[in-house]
């Protein structure tokens, strides 16, 4: 439909609700609403089917406004005679013509238009009002071979709806396809790496327009054995949101859920190998970080660069790219006639949909996968050899960025993995350099069941050390688990579980929890205590105390911890090992006194060394000792 200004006579009004979903009815000139057509169009709220049937309607009671014809006036002839009006082949006097200068409606427009009026006049005739014509539209017929295969239980079906209205005469068997080679003539005119991705995932994927242009980036789950656990190919869900920003729908309903941040249920469709390297090359290169909608497809230039990519906006642009190409102008439904049918496309409908083909539980547990029923006797299972497509290999996948491109392979593998890493599939936890687990992740749950309760669990068990005691002592007694759970009472995490700085200098760790002072401080506080007794004030003394010079990070990989020494490690891996194998292995043994003390001066004269592994070592604690003799850490390098 041409969107124009209409003045003086009904038009269609577009209704956009609080929560983003939008409604169409039809109001008079002075802006009241058509009572009649909009008790009809309500009948298919939240669906695209009002919309077409809003449009076509107005036209309908417009041309019964110029006839002075009312609703319960109207009879099957005048009905007839509107539809031969607009396009259809009907041999009776049609009267003044209707739709002047304007083309006719081509098979699909008219058959929409003959079930949009059975349906108004049949809500009509419910409403008692012209009950002859709805008698006359109310009529049945013997159902064909197409209506029993069309439906679910279409073998035992007797009688079908006909419309009189419809057309007569046989269909369109072949759609419109698109001329061959199209999808490379359009790849190489495409300006950016977003229309790429919507040629390869309409072409590859069978998907329409408003179902692309809706997709989430939680809808994806382009790697093998997903969290869905409804496919075990990269494949993506088609999901029906009636408020996505730009307007794009699905046309298909299925059930759908979010569980955990994984999306489950909807239209499952598998993705080809050509559609993730588009996907990934598009979102490492032109998605925006600052996209906080969360829709697969932005735009890229004007003011609302950015925002989601409407439909309209990709319709435009495959007309333009099919001028480039020299294919005129490409429609997005042209590439799923293509799609389905050509063989091996990779679409599956769900396999509690009605009218579809039956398929059953494959080996991995999802529905859709595999057809249902063995195959006949004397005949092979699968392709010959040497015949038909090889399995497809998760390496596979891959391929596509590396062909050609050699000196580009580690460079794509590591924006891969970045993009998997950013991907809504990837457990945030696990985004870190450094992973830290939560006490209550549902899997790897280190907290103890008891409420409130900040310990770590105990070994076998899912209650800490103390509480374990508590627990064998009360039931010996007779006392249910779930009421000591119940009524035991929580505890505060254990003094020295994470690193705590020294109060006095930050960059090395505390060596005493409760005082949280440094090995040195420690020292020079003991050594005040014993030199002024009792009248020593720990507050008034470490107002007076400066800080020291920190050893940096834990040598070892991955470790955050403060080093203690100047040794390179934290308390606890120093804990791991023998004080004289971890003394002759990382400490040089020729540490010469230097002039002038202080922490500087003996971290340049204590390198650390790498130390030697046995063969089977598997930690610091097996480390061979040297030859020499072992002299101490801190008699060697004075105190630290």
């Amino acid at each position: 439909m041409s969107r124009q200004v209409v003045i003086g006579q009904l038009r269609v009004q577009k209704l956009t609700r609080r929560d983003g979903r939008r409604s169409w009815t039809i109001v008079w000139p002075e802006g009241t609403v058509h009572v009649e057509a909009d008790r009809f169009l309500r009948r298919h709220d939240g669906s695209g089917t009002q919309r077409t049937y809003a449009y076509l309607l107005v036209d309908h009671l417009r041309w019964l406004d110029r006839e002075c014809l009312g609703l319960d006036a109207v009879t099957m002839r005048d009905l007839e005679r509107y539809m031969g009006l607009v396009g259809a082949e009907v041999r009776m006097p049609l009267g003044e013509p209707w739709r002047a200068g304007k083309r006719p409606y081509g098979r699909d427009a008219l058959s929409a238009a003959a079930a949009c009026l059975k349906g108004f006049y049949l809500h009509q005739s419910s409403l008692d009002v012209n009950g002859d014509l709805g008698t006359r539209l109310s009529g049945s017929r013997l159902p064909s071979r197409a209506d029993r295969q069309r439906s679910l239980l279409g073998h035992v079906k007797t009688v079908v709806p006909a419309n009189p209205l419809a057309l007569r005469g046989p269909h369109r068997r072949h759609p419109k396809m698109l001329p061959d080679g199209a999808r490379h003539k359009l790849l190489a005119t495409v300006n950016s790496a977003r229309d790429a991705l919507a040629v390869t995932w309409l072409a590859d994927g069978g998907l329409r327009i408003g179902e692309l242009c809706g997709l989430h980036l939680v809808d994806l789950h382009l790697r093998e054995w997903a969290a869905c656990g409804q496919c075990r190919a990269p494949h993506l869900h088609v999901c029906h949101r009636p408020g996505n920003p730009n307007g794009a729908e699905a046309k298909t309903k299925h059930a759908w859920r979010t569980e955990n941040g994984t999306v489950t249920g909807g239209l499952i469709k598998r993705v080809s190998p050509a559609m993730i390297h588009t996907y990934f090359e598009y979102l490492t290169s032109e998605y925006p970080r600052e996209a906080g909608h969360g829709m697969l497809l932005v735009q890229l230039h004007g003011p609302a660069a950015g925002q989601p990519w409407a439909p309209v906006a990709a319709r435009r642009m495959l007309a333009r790219a099919g001028k480039r190409a020299g294919l005129g102008i490409v429609r997005p439904h042209a590439f799923r006639h293509f799609h389905l049918g050509r063989p091996g496309c990779l679409w599956r409908e769900p396999a509690d949909r009605a009218g579809r083909r039956r398929v059953g539980i494959g080996r991995d547990g999802g529905r859709g996968l595999r057809p249902r029923g063995r195959a006949r006797p004397r005949v092979r299972r699968g392709a010959a050899q040497g015949m038909g497509r090889g399995p497809v290999r998760h390496q596979d996948y891959l391929r596509p960025l590396l062909g050609d491109r050699p000196e580009r392979a580690s460079r794509d593998r590591l924006e891969i993995l970045t993009a998997l890493i950013g991907g809504p599939s990837f457990d945030p936890v696990y985004r870190d350099d450094i992973v830290k687990i939560p006490g209550g992740h549902p899997i790897y749950r280190w907290e103890c069941v008891v409420s409130a309760c900040e310990r770590t669990r105990t070994a076998g068990s899912d209650l800490c050390t103390q509480h374990q005691q508590e627990w064998a002592a009360q039931s010996a007694q007779g006392v249910g688990r779930a009421a000591f759970v119940a009524a035991a009472c929580g505890l505060e995490r254990r003094v020295g579980t994470e690193e705590v700085a020294c109060r006095v200098c930050v960059k090395r760790p505390a060596a005493q929890a409760e005082l949280r002072l440094c090995q040195r401080h420690l020292s020079r506080w003991t050594y005040h205590q014993q030199s002024q007794g009792k009248e020593a004030d720990f507050a008034e003394w470490v107002s007076h105390e400066h800080p020291f010079d920190g050893y940096g990070a834990c040598a070892a990989v991955v470790c955050p911890n403060l080093a203690e020494s100047p040794l390179g490690l934290c308390p606890w891996h120093s804990s791991l090992t023998t004080a004289t194998a971890t003394t002759a292995a990382r400490v040089r043994p020729h540490c010469q006194r230097a002039g002038g003390s202080g922490m500087r001066s003996t971290a340049r004269r204590c390198r650390p060394a790498t130390p030697t592994r046995r063969p089977s070592a598997a930690g610091a604690r097996r480390c061979r000792p040297s030859r020499g003799p072992a002299r101490s850490t801190s008699a060697a390098c004075g105190p630290w």
